[in-house]
């Protein structure tokens, strides 16, 4: 009869403990954070094959494609020592997300920072879900359709 009580707290207690698993959409908000933590220590160990790999082969942003932000990175290597993302928040629509948070990069004369996205930025701000993965996708936007 004890053993049948035991087993009987033990599933309890294993139900419970079941129904705080996460949702899709939690889920797919912690991958996303940790794409952006991954560009971050990429960023911070000087490895831009590793930034560029959360690129969609499509990218495209305010006129610029893939080739374009592949230069902007190398800029931002040579301009800035260290980067850092605070403040995320994920808003998530069917297999796109935007993405807002503050972009912090640091050298030896201080930092700049912005929230995002911005006009000056914004690049990494944009993503889809493809191949099994969230990737940076940018807003699609030419210059010419961008709002002024």
């Amino acid at each position: 009869m004890k053993i049948k009580q035991i087993i009987l707290i033990f599933l309890s207690a294993l139900i419970i403990g079941c129904s705080g698993f996460s949702s899709s959409e939690d889920i797919n908000k912690s991958l996303i954070k940790e794409m952006l933590d991954d560009i971050k220590i990429s960023f911070n160990l000087i490895d831009l094959g590793n930034i560029m790999y959360h690129y969609h082969e499509d990218f495209f942003h305010q006129g610029n494609l893939y080739e374009d932000e592949l230069i902007r990175w190398e800029s931002r290597l040579i301009n800035y020592d260290e980067m850092n993302i605070t403040d995320v928040e994920v808003e998530l629509n069917s297999g796109f997300a935007v993405v807002y948070f503050t972009l912090i990069f640091n050298n030896e004369e201080g930092s700049d920072q912005w929230s995002e996205p911005s006009e000056e930025n914004g690049d990494i701000s944009y993503l889809i879900f493809s191949d099994n993965r969230w990737q940076i996708y940018g807003n699609q936007l030419a210059e010419d359709q961008l709002p002024q």
